[in-house]
């Protein structure tokens, strides 16, 4: 599994994954103790490791009560954040918010009541969904295209890179079209006035080692760590600050005429740099 690049001055942020708990508190340590990883909770998923469960290891620090928190090991410090993946008709990600939100069938219900809490909802992997009790996903079909654009419209951010969704199910589902059909849907809605920067996050489940092999990077002074932190955290992570044009993957920046690096095919993300 190819490694992301160390660059000066960033931190890479995952803020969309699953580890187990199941892994011990050392290797689960160590992975919190670099980066920032949002610890994405579910009602259906009882293995995996909660924001909650990570507050009782050694090293930890609460910087923003219920939300955010710190984790130093061997001169190590590391960031780990409150997530939720709520279970709707469309799964949707909620940051910021202290109380865990019921999995509500509707995902536009899902999204009114992480705004009503003052938290940040995010579109994860937008052309993957899956209706209870299929035990994989089903690529979106094109007459639900119009509800994926509408929930885009409501949402804070878009997961443009979803690592899981390039996997190939024989027989049943390749999900490498579900990236190609959101960078395609996201540009459209660029088009049309919609600001998404898009992000990248790993959607790992149980095995730690993929955990933080795909995400965004942020500069580390942005986390203004320390601050008592509020959502403000997600403003920085997102990169809302959109002067400049950064690839995710190899920090190259351009010049805004183009939304994807000319170094290495990757979509780019804004940064704020002037």
């Amino acid at each position: 599994m190819i490694e992301p690049p160390e660059l000066t001055g960033k931190i890479l942020v995952d803020l969309h994954a699953h580890p187990s708990k199941n892994n011990s508190e050392r290797d689960i340590a160590s992975l919190l103790s670099s980066g920032v990883t949002g610890l994405a909770a579910r009602h259906r998923g009882k293995y995996i490791l909660t924001y909650e469960d990570a507050l009782n290891l050694p090293g930890v620090k609460e910087i923003d009560k219920g939300l955010f928190a710190s984790l130093t090991k061997n001169r190590s410090t590391g960031y780990f954040a409150k997530v939720q993946e709520v279970d709707s008709d469309h799964h949707i990600l909620a940051i910021g918010c202290r109380k865990t939100l019921p999995d509500y069938p509707d995902a536009r219900q899902t999204i009114d009541e992480i705004h009503k809490q003052g938290g940040f909802a995010i579109l994860p992997h937008p052309h993957l969904i899956f209706p209870y009790p299929v035990l994989y996903p089903v690529v979106v079909r094109e007459h639900q295209e119009e509800y994926i654009k509408e929930l885009c419209g409501m949402v804070d951010e878009v997961e443009l890179f979803n690592a899981k969704a390039v996997e190939v199910v024989p027989w049943l589902v390749d999900l490498r079209i579900s990236n190609e059909r959101t960078k395609k849907l996201i540009g459209l809605l660029r088009q049309q006035g919609q600001t998404h920067t898009g992000i990248a996050a790993s959607d790992a489940v149980h095995n730690l080692s993929q955990v933080r092999k795909s995400g965004i990077y942020v500069p580390k002074e942005g986390l203004c760590i320390d601050q008592s932190l509020t959502l403000n955290i997600c403003l920085h992570i997102y990169g809302i600050m959109k002067s400049a044009l950064e690839c995710q993957l190899c920090g190259a920046e351009g010049d805004g005429s183009d939304n994807y690096c000319s170094e290495c095919g990757e979509t780019l993300k804004k940064s704020d740099k002037k």
